[in-house]
């Protein structure tokens, strides 16, 4: 398939720009891949659209959201494709095409290919398939909002950020594996539960998942350990999405001068990463935060 959104501008003007990359961005400054400079309400950097083969993530500018056709905020989140969306007088729609052979370019109604700035031109870049996982989609959008160089500014360069989990296998020690495994599955739901409010607790579940699952295996019980393994992984999922989502805004807000902002994705990546706080990236982290603190008084 092949995903496109189409924008209806204020004036009448349609635009419709294939998401041939892993992240497409969309605001009013021409550095962003969908222009739509002059039109009420957007901002320089203000959607970022992340395909993926059954829905489309969407990020917005914190307090400036997309509304769909139930006048609900999108502002970070799934959206599937066929959805609606609108964004000041503008009008979002995500699409899904079928592959031809000869696609066509992103175009409006008068002709012609469109560039960042809505003028005629060939398209400019190839494409990534948009079925990759978030973690791929936040690493490459690193590079795409310049990470590195906005870091440099404040004195600064985050090395590359370590994985979240440990790949080792669990074990289970215990001689009454059944009575064990239970214990460590209810300690893994209190600890998801109060991830919400802390996201080291989420890291920290995931873990007790694990451990549970080998118990439960030790002790021949099947059902509870697929049902708590199965419950691992979907919060394993969750916290590896935020990770990435939280690395993607804090570079976003870095690059756009957002210096509060950026300062409460360091803050929730230190939280979240406080069981490797003796790690490289960790200490980056700190480093960021006290320039951001720093930079901050002099607003």
């Amino acid at each position: 398939m092949i995903h496109v959104v189409r924008i209806t501008r204020a004036n009448g003007e349609v635009l419709e720009h294939r998401l041939t990359k892993a992240q497409t961005t969309v605001g009013s400054d021409p550095r962003s891949d969908i222009c739509l400079h002059g039109e009420t309400g957007v901002l320089p950097q203000h959607v970022l659209l992340a395909p993926r083969d059954g829905e489309c993530w969407i990020s917005t500018t914190a307090g400036s959201p997309l509304w769909d056709e139930q006048g609900q905020a999108v502002e970070g989140a799934f959206v599937p494709w066929g959805a609606r969306l609108t964004l000041g007088n503008c009008v979002f729609e995500l699409q899904n095409e079928e592959k031809s052979k000869n696609p066509k370019k992103s175009r409006n109604r008068r002709g012609g290919a469109l560039d960042k700035g809505g003028e005629s031109t060939e398209a400019k870049s190839q494409g990534v398939h948009p079925g990759f996982l978030m973690l791929l989609i936040a690493t490459l959008a690193y590079a795409a909002f310049g990470f590195a160089g906005a870091a440099n500014v404040h004195g600064a360069t985050l090395p590359p950020a370590p994985s979240l989990f440990a790949e080792d296998a669990a074990a289970c020690e215990s001689d009454s594996p059944g009575h064990r495994a239970a214990a460590l599955e209810e300690q893994a739901i209190a600890k998801s539960e109060r991830s919400v409010f802390d996201l080291q607790d989420g890291v920290a579940a995931v873990g007790l998942y694990a451990q549970s699952h080998a118990c439960y295996v030790k002790a021949g019980r099947a059902e509870e350990a697929e049902y708590v393994l199965e419950s691992g992984k979907n919060l394993r999922r969750d916290m590896e999405e935020e990770y990435a989502l939280l690395r993607l805004r804090l570079s976003r807000q870095i690059s756009a001068s957002e210096t509060e902002r950026a300062l409460v994705q360091v803050r929730r990546l230190s939280q979240l990463l406080r069981h490797q706080s003796q790690g490289k990236y960790w200490l980056a982290l700190r480093r960021l935060s006290s320039r951001l603190t720093a930079e901050g008084t002099k607003l």
